[in-house]
């Protein structure tokens, strides 16, 4: 009987929760906002400039430009922001960073590019101001990369392939400015 009771009180706990949270929500003005930043590490891998649009009181998109040491890359990421009445959030995010690089052949002379589409994952914490102004991100920023490897098999005696998936962790800082909500 006791653990009937403790279930009860707590689901009951849990739905006023539930109310209060959707009461606030119903009090967040939608506004738009676009931010610029430059990412140290991150998603942008070493030094990225990009521009973030909140379409939605708890969504963004983000696009920009990565400087590498042998090519550039393409950041683009989805986010979930939690909080959207504050200046402060978690935000969850998903993407794909095309990244092209540069590969030079010292014996042969000659050079070649390739371009790697990488997975990511964002789990961190956001400082966006709803008045504009400073903009801070830090994040945890997974890579998954799918790698295909050519092999030969001496006894079929044929090239076959394999796919691999690769985990790179990763995590990146954020600074830049916010312009105020339209």
């Amino acid at each position: 009987m006791i653990p009937f009771i403790v279930i009860t009180i707590f689901l009951a706990n849990l739905n006023c929760f539930a109310i209060d949270n959707n009461q606030q929500r119903d009090k967040v003005i939608h506004r738009e906002q676009i931010s610029i930043f430059a990412e140290l590490a991150g998603q942008g891998l070493l030094l990225s400039l990009n521009a973030d649009y909140l379409f939605h009181p708890n969504f963004s998109v983000r696009g920009g430009f990565s400087f590498l040491l042998l090519g550039f890359g393409i950041p683009l990421s989805i986010y979930y922001l939690t909080d959207a009445g504050t200046s402060h959030h978690f935000e969850f995010g998903a993407g794909l960073t095309y990244v092209n690089v540069a590969t030079i052949s010292i014996l042969g002379g000659g050079s070649s590019s390739k371009g790697i589409p990488l997975f990511n994952g964002s789990f961190g914490y956001r400082y966006q101001p709803r008045k504009g102004g400073f903009f801070f991100r830090v994040a945890f920023t997974p890579f998954i990369r799918f790698e295909t490897n050519e092999y030969f098999d001496y006894e079929r005696r044929e090239t076959r392939t394999s796919t691999s998936v690769k985990f790179h962790p990763f995590a990146g800082i954020s600074l830049g400015f916010s312009l105020p909500a339209k």
